[in-house]
């Protein structure tokens, strides 16, 4: 029976608030016992009529399957009109009374879910319970207004009040109300479940199906959706080859690479036993029984012959529970058991695809103990926090890990904002939906570009409720690369002009049709005329052509942003409607005349590194790649065999052992590893990827700045390019170290080398790198960490030292610095002249003396290295052949030319660590290092890249003009030089540094040697040196003696332990600069009187403070720093702040910021 009616009022808020507080209906314990919401809140549908707001609602997964389904019932035209026609409306009936309700109650696409789980239930006020009541309620001409139909549709699936007897029954819900959501009301409805119309949609479109029978049929249709649904993420040229099908699953093959496959095995519900229930139970065991089978070694060998397979099982089913478990079968390969909209939102974190999916499938496997889980994203989300490991807790390993339900709500949720996709109605004939996602995953939400599978190419600006799209039109020219770039930049130049001038166009569908003409000029920089419009502007059906001229292309070649400027006033005056009289300063509003923002133009003359067209993807390592090395030397480290070390700390020299022994371990892994290999095939491999790093490098620095002008210094993208940047690097110093190794061994295997071998490899070098830098750090006595062998297995290191703290922060502010040098552009720090021809010059007999060569020779053998090379490409010769162009192409002798090769060129050797440190990959400025040495002789053959000859010349001057060189040099001729080099370098640094200060209100004199007769020296009279700048701020009385210092990077501990040594402990030959300075400081503040004269001012000596500070080129990494006697200040960072001299210039504050220095 129904509830009696008695004519309460309706509880309050404060009531409900206060019945929550009870424990047993929201205490700890009762919360504990909820399923935590793991779905974006509001999401879209696509169907006839444009894309809906739709709920999840209570169930799980419930817009994904009903997308599915739909695409299952309506691709094709397999129901008999009178099933097709009524479930049509009942679709399009319910999904825009569901778009309806949401929006009036204030939500909208992307909406998650507020609170956290199990925490206290949030209860609305009055008032927003009042508004939210009343968006539930749709009256009969909201109905009659869409359609004539749509009342008779709701009114199907309405009940009367006190029509529900026996409410909830033996539940605490009741099933009932998702099979008829609507409440009839004497002019409308309410709609009872708002949040759950997509169950309703669900529940009778089966039911339409089986009362006709077609269960079966729309179960076969249901799996085939699925199927495409996966395959969407699959690359456009991968091949899903159907090897089996039968009533349970169908079975296909596809590559992940050369040596492994992926199985995919599409076991969706059949739906052929589907009951009236709104919910169910799929029975999966027949299923699982032959998944077990399929499994096994000897049966997997029938199928694939791969030397790794995944098994992906996809388990899509509308609404229904199941059971999946993998099988217990022994040596079988990992098994990935999910949903395809989980492995949408896996996929979205897995660059690598398919691979990643095997990498998280393996990890999976190898997790120790049992596990429980309701959910593969669970399990995800708690992989991609462990930095994509199950490596949970140093402590031992667990032996039963219970997955926390609801938890997979973190990749979902990052898929969905950062993907952003939904349905638009495109601007065409027949007005079909097309499938668009955001363009830029954090930044920029209104800008949405259309997917590969649409036949609609372009974006779209979303506006609100109106959309501004831009496509191309090719007018029968071959495509030329520059189109989506010119797409991007009239998207990103539409949304500017929205949000800075509070424009918007005159309709809400406008579509802008991008076109080039003089389409010569956008390959043949330099050729363009300034002349004529840069867009003209024509009008179309639906909305306007944009024609980029060959005026467009000249200005684009200019250094400031004209040419986009030239854009966005024919946006402004014909998409947004300005007058012409107020186009110019809305112009200067939206797009300030300065660097380019959008689109930059690389001169292939100026830039030839820039092209890339044919270059492989940069590839840095996958974190489950390392994880898995780790274990493995964590292993070795414990084994008898192996390594022989117990768990516990260690201690002294303990430390320095394990460490070394780990290094020795990882190169004898290395060795194994590499052996396998063809040689010609991995050196190709390895040299197109240090190419494919080198581009991706210097782009995202060319992006740097424009995204920087784009989206801000704090946006999402800038970040990511910023931490690109720091993983490329990494990438680039192991990859360079696999080349110098593989060209010193001579190799016999026959393998070819995919990505995940390559990441094997990687990780192993980065791991030797990263172990033998720390045993340096112990060497050098810069830092006594704690190692360990943890409970866990692995290799223990404690990181709370000063100096590893100080190699952090400054990892941390070099990205700082990139993003603030980046937006200063040209304006940045010019820390001296440095004359190039004149250094070229002057090092002929050094370089003849040291090398046998000069820096001009140099120069032309690599022009001539770069005439042979292509771009894009790694190049192979014969080294005979190679001599023979540049002699013949360069006018030089073979001689000559044979003596700049071997130079620059690495060759086998009969052991990798045989020339000793000088192989050490963890130490800069090797001899025989792929930097400096970029040829690679493979037999009689060499292999080398465009961008590695490109650079290199730069690269041996520099050695030579940092001074690195120096304590390498052989000759005495080149020691000198380099000295006195240096000394000019010193010079021209101490002028740019009196510059600054002069800038900061000072008086400077440089290179003080005496003040009147008075020399600088000790008591005895020895020479303390000059004085590099004399700095006099009279307003503060403040008198400073600077020591410019143009320091190199220290990037090693070695170069640590030598920079400490320059500054605080020196040689048994030569005092450190912190002595001599404070020397030099002290004899200052005697004679005060003489350095006010020399610097022509007038002073009563006394009252004067003199302070004495060292300034450097860079930051210095070192710790000691902070606490010299003598402030250690970065140039970048010299300011009145650090001198002690703010405080005449700015209001005092009560809490001033300490500044850190680096």
């Amino acid at each position: 029976m129904a509830l009696e009616d008695h004519d309460a009022a309706p509880v309050s808020p404060s009531a409900v608030r206060s019945l929550l507080k009870r424990e047993d209906i929201g205490g700890v314990g009762t919360l504990m016992l909820e399923d935590p919401y793991s779905e974006t809140l509001v999401q879209t549908v696509s169907f006839s009529g444009g894309p809906y707001l739709v709920s999840g609602g209570s169930g799980e997964h419930t817009v994904s399957d009903l997308e599915t389904l739909i695409e299952a019932a309506f691709r094709d035209q397999w129901m008999p009109d009178d099933v097709r026609v009524p479930a049509r409306q009942l679709i399009q009936g319910l999904l825009f009374v569901s778009d309806l309700v949401l929006r009036r109650a204030g939500l909208a696409r992307g909406a998650v879910p507020e609170g956290s789980a199990r925490t206290p239930i949030d209860v609305p006020g009055a008032r927003r319970l009042k508004e939210l009541t009343d968006a539930t309620y749709v009256s009969n001409e909201d109905l009659d207004r869409h359609s004539g139909w749509l009342r008779m549709v709701v009114d199907t699936f309405a009940l009367d009040p006190g029509q529900l007897t026996d409410p909830c029954r033996d539940d605490y819900t009741d099933d009932r109300l998702y099979v008829s959501p609507f409440l009839r009301l004497p002019a409308g409805y309410r709609v009872v479940l708002p949040l759950d119309l997509g169950i309703t949609i669900r529940f009778h479109l089966l039911r339409f199906a089986r009362q006709e029978g077609q269960l079966e049929e729309l179960g076969r249709r249901w799996r085939e959706a699925a199927l495409r649904r996966f395959a969407r993420l699959l690359p456009t040229d991968a091949f899903l080859d159907e090897i089996a099908r039968d009533e349970h699953m169908t079975r296909y093959i596809t590559k992940i690479d050369d040596k492994r496959d992926l199985h995919l095995i599409v076991a969706t519900d059949p739906l052929g036993d589907l009951g009236e229930e709104v919910w169910g139970w799929h029975d999966t065991q027949p299923v699982l029984h032959e998944l077990a089978t399929l499994i096994a070694p000897d049966v997997r060998q029938s199928y694939s012959e791969a030397e790794e397979l995944l098994h992906v099982v996809i388990t899509d089913s509308p609404g229904r529970g199941a059971f999946w478990g993998v099988p217990n079968v022994d040596d079988a390969d990992p098994v990935l058991i999910s949903r395809s909209d989980d492995l949408e939102a896996i996929w979205h974190q897995e660059p690598d695809g398919a691979l990643g999916l095997l990498l998280f499938a393996q990890a999976v496997a190898r997790r120790p103990g049992e596990s429980m889980s309701t959910s593969v994203l669970d399990e995800y989300s708690s992989y991609v926090q462990s930095e994509k490991s199950f490596y949970l807790s140093d402590d031992g390993p667990s032996t039963f890990t219970a997955f926390q339900p609801g938890d997979g709500l973190g990749p979902r949720l990052k898929y969905s904002v950062e993907t952003d996709r939904h349905g638009v109605v495109a601007p065409v004939v027949g007005s079909p939906i097309i499938q668009v996602q955001r363009r830029y995953e954090r930044d920029a939400p209104e800008i949405f570009i259309t997917l590969p599978s649409n036949s609609y190419v372009g974006s779209v600006v979303e506006l609100g409720e109106q959309q501004i799209f831009v496509t191309i039109d090719l007018r029968g020219h071959s495509f030329l690369g520059v189109e989506p770039d010119l797409l991007d930049c009239v998207a990103y130049w539409i949304r500017e002009c929205a949000i800075l001038s509070a424009a918007r166009p005159a309709t809400d569908v406008v579509e802008v049709t991008v076109a080039l003409t003089a389409s010569k000029a956008w390959t043949r920089v330099g050729t363009a005329s300034l002349g004529g419009e840069a867009v003209i502007v024509g009008a179309s059906e639906r909305g306007f052509v944009f024609e980029f001229t060959e005026s467009f292309v000249g200005q684009l070649e200019q250094s400031n942003n004209q040419a986009e400027r030239e854009l966005v006033a024919v946006l402004l005056r014909n998409v947004f409607g300005i007058a012409n009289d107020q186009i110019q300063s809305a112009v200067d509003l939206v797009a300030p005349l300065g660097p380019k923002r959008m689109l930059n133009v690389f001169n292939q003359d100026r830039s030839p590194d820039m092209l890339s067209a044919r270059l492989p993807r940069a590839l840095t390592g996958h974190d489950q790649v390392a994880a898995q090395l780790l274990d493995e030397l964590g292993e070795w480290l414990r084994s008898p065999s192996g390594g022989g070390y117990a768990i516990g700390i260690l201690e002294g020299e303990a430390k320095v052992r394990i460490l070394n022994a780990a290094v020795m371990h990882l190169f004898d892994r290395l060795e194994v590893d590499v052996a396998t290999f063809h040689k010609r095939t991995l050196l190709d491999f390895l040299v197109a990827q240090n190419e494919s790093l080198s581009h991706s490098a210097k782009l995202d620095a060319r992006l740097l700045p424009s995204r920087l002008a784009c989206f801000g210094e704090h946006s999402y993208t800038v970040a990511e390019l910023v931490e690109r940047r720091r993983e490329i690097s990494a990438a680039h110093r192991a990859n360079r170290f696999l080349i110098e190794y593989v060209a010193a061994q001579p190799l016999a295997g026959a393998d070819a080398v995919t990505v995940l071998d390559y990441y094997r490899l990687l990780s192993i070098a980065r791991e030797v790198i990263e172990r033998a830098t720390l045993s340096d750090f112990l060497h050098y006595n810069l830092a006594d960490f704690g190692v360990s062998i943890l409970e866990s297995g692995r290799l223990g290191i404690e990181r709370d030292q000063p100096v590893l703290h100080a190699m952090n922060r400054y990892a941390a502010n070099s990205g700082a610095r990139t993003v603030r040098d980046a937006g200063l552009g040209s304006q940045g720090a010019d820390v001296g002249h440095f004359d190039a021809a004149d250094f070229v010059a002057s090092s002929e007999d050094a370089m003849r003396a040291e090398f046998g060569f000069t820096l001009p020779d140099l120069r032309e053998v690599c022009g001539g290295l770069l005439d042979i090379a292509e771009a894009d490409r790694v190049t192979r010769m014969a080294r005979s052949e190679v001599v023979d162009q540049i002699v013949r192409k360069r006018s030089m002798s073979s001689q000559s030319v044979s003596s700049v090769l071997d130079a620059i060129t690495l060759t086998e050797r009969s052991a990798f660590l045989s020339i000793g440190q000088d192989a050490f990959p963890w130490r800069f400025n090797r001899d025989m290092s792929f930097i400096r040495r970029p040829l690679v002789l493979d037999g009689d053959e060499l292999i080398f890249g465009f961008r590695s000859v490109y650079r290199l010349g730069v690269y041996w001057a520099d050695n030579i003009l940092s001074g690195r060189l120096q304590g390498r040099a052989k000759t005495p001729e080149m020691r000198q030089f380099i000295s006195t080099a240096r000394g000019k370098v010193n010079e021209n640094f101490a002028r740019s540094v009196a510059s600054r200060l002069q800038s900061l209100g000072l008086v400077t004199r440089l290179s003080v040697k005496k003040l009147g007769k008075h020399h600088i020296a000790d008591s005895e009279g020895r020479a303390l040196g000059d004085i590099d700048v004399l700095a006099a701020h009279p307003e503060s009385k403040s008198l400073i003696a600077v020591e410019a210092k143009d320091f190199e990077i220290a990037r090693t501990p070695a170069e640590i332990s030598n920079e400490l040594e320059k500054l605080f402990s020196g040689t048994n030959t030569k005092k450190p600069t912190i002595v001599l300075h404070s020397r030099r400081i002290d004899w200052l503040r005697r004679h005060v009187d003489l350095a006010l004269s020399t610097l022509g001012i007038e002073g009563d000596g006394p009252s004067w403070r003199v302070d004495g500070v060292i300034v450097t080129s860079e930051p210095l990494i070192a710790p000691l720093v902070e606490s010299s006697s003598i402030p250690v200040i970065p140039f970048e960072d010299l300011d009145r702040n650090l001198l002690g001299l703010s405080k005449i210039y700015s209001a005092p504050r009560k809490h001033p910021a300490k500044r850190q220095r680096r």
